[in-house]
């Protein structure tokens, strides 16, 4: 690439630290550190010095290693709280066929007994309301693969299942509300086995093992977008990549809503710009938070904005999109976003720019703060006028928050939330040459022993 080792990691450390310092907190200020002030002015910044979380809110610990380094896994949580970490890429081993489960009540890793029937990366894996895993589509490194299979926790393996109407990687998979859709599987998008970006949806159902076609197409071919259930019983697939490999990367400005009930399509309205890689997490109040993403053309880069999408009652009412007025500490793209209980969403890693085999990831973490939109009497920094602040936590010195492992392994990372409150971080790619890591990390808010110690 002609760029040293030496190099690259000098220009990862120098950009994490140039977000630091960006938007970098003073001392936390017991006193004012749980009333941020609101945006101010119409560029939307953030005073910096009232915006500290308190001290101890958020603390970091690291975990026993993973069996298997790996980026582009997913993370599920399993009935009883433990969590199934699948496929992904292991660097010159490629695709993996390997799972592995953090078992909470111990604090540490183990391998499945089974393995999957095929290796896989930019699958979708999704809990069914049993308790088993579906995991679906994917590249065990060549073309898109059309199979699937259901993880039993029971048994401890996967098991073949029926196999979807089209290839697809780089897709969604998103478990319908169980009222509109007894448990079913919505499957959109993604790149098909010639490289083509898909409009296509299709359902999985648990009881018979099966897919099939819904008579709905999406407004655009999408891939790497992101779905959500929302309350009504819809979901909301917004933004994506519209092209596919070897054509000039272009990024969805668009939002479509899938009905589950007539399994039909209708266009959402607009983002406040194009996304694709971005999260999208459903906050308490039934709003969707959209973060970051890559923009791609007409100019590529790592977005520092943030949007929220208010539902309509129904699927026959779009909705609509509305700018988070306080800006991220850094651009993010390929990070992860996890609602906690308190109903604050905690953003973690991610790439600072659009092309993370080049470029740094950052190492800090924010928390974003909903307001009255989020419905979370019990964070510590109610009143915010707009549709909640971007915090960066500090620590008793004034130093951010970052998780252990300096600039390794947060982007195209796992992350879980599991019982008591803390997220789980694991895998990801190193910040230099998107090499897979092996670390794991829990964020934790509140005193410590929210996850127990491991056993002897």
């Amino acid at each position: 690439m002609g760029f040293g080792r030496p190099l690259l990691v000098a220009l990862a450390c120098a950009a994490a630290a140039g977000c630091a310092d960006a938007r970098r907190p003073a001392a936390a200020d017991p006193g004012a550190g749980k009333s941020p002030v609101p945006p101010s002015g119409a560029s939307g910044e953030v005073s910096a010095s009232p915006t500290a979380v308190p001290a101890g809110e958020l603390e970091v610990t690291s975990l026993p290693s993973l069996a298997t380094a790996r980026l582009l896994g997913t993370a599920v949580p399993l009935p009883g709280g433990d969590v199934l970490l699948v496929g992904g890429e292991g660097g010159a081993t490629g695709p993996l066929d390997t799972a592995e489960v953090f078992e909470t009540a111990r604090v540490s890793w183990r391998g499945t007994r089974g393995r999957l029937a095929f290796a896989r990366t930019r699958h979708a894996a999704v809990a069914l309301a049993d308790g088993r895993v579906l995991v679906c589509g994917g590249s065990a490194g060549g073309p898109a693969l059309r199979t699937a299979e259901v993880y039993d926790p029971a048994r401890d393996e996967f098991l073949p299942t029926g196999d979807m109407t089209v290839p697809r990687a780089g897709h969604s998979a998103t478990l319908l509300p169980g009222g509109s859709g007894d448990g079913r599987v919505l499957v959109a998008g993604g790149l098909d086995d010639g490289g083509r970006v898909l409009d296509t949806v299709e359902v999985f159902d648990p009881s018979t093992g099966t897919f099939s076609p819904a008579p709905g197409r999406l407004s655009e071919p999408r891939r790497h977008h992101t779905a959500t259930a929302l309350a009504s019983g819809a979901v909301l697939l917004a933004g994506g990549l519209l092209s596919g490999p070897g054509d000039p990367l272009r990024a969805s400005a668009t939002a479509d809503l899938y009905d589950p009930g007539s399994g039909l399509v209708r266009r959402a309205g607009s983002l406040a710009g194009p996304r694709a890689e971005h999260t999208a997490t459903r906050l308490a109040s039934g709003h969707v938070l959209l973060v970051g993403g890559t923009t791609h053309l007409p100019e590529p880069g790592a977005r520092a904005d943030a949007e929220v999408y208010e539902p309509g009652p129904s699927w026959a009412e779009a909705g609509s999109f509305a700018p988070v007025e306080s800006p991220l500490a850094c651009p993010r793209t390929l990070h992860s976003a996890t609602l906690r209980p308190d109903g604050t969403v905690l953003i973690a890693g991610g790439t600072t720019a659009p092309f993370p085999e080049l470029l740094p990831v950052t190492v800090l973490l924010e928390v974003f703060v909903p307001d009255a939109l989020g419905r979370a009497p019990t964070a510590p920094y109610g009143g915010l006028p707009a549709t909640g602040l971007f915090v960066q936590p500090v620590g008793p010195a004034g130093e951010p928050v970052v998780l252990p492992g300096a600039v390794q392994g947060l982007t195209a990372h796992a992350a879980a939330l599991l019982p008591g409150g803390a997220v789980l971080v694991a895998g990801g790619a190193d910040a230099a040459f998107g090499r897979p890591v092996a670390v794991a990390r829990t964020a934790a808010c509140g005193a410590p022993g929210t996850i127990p110690a491991p056993r002897e």
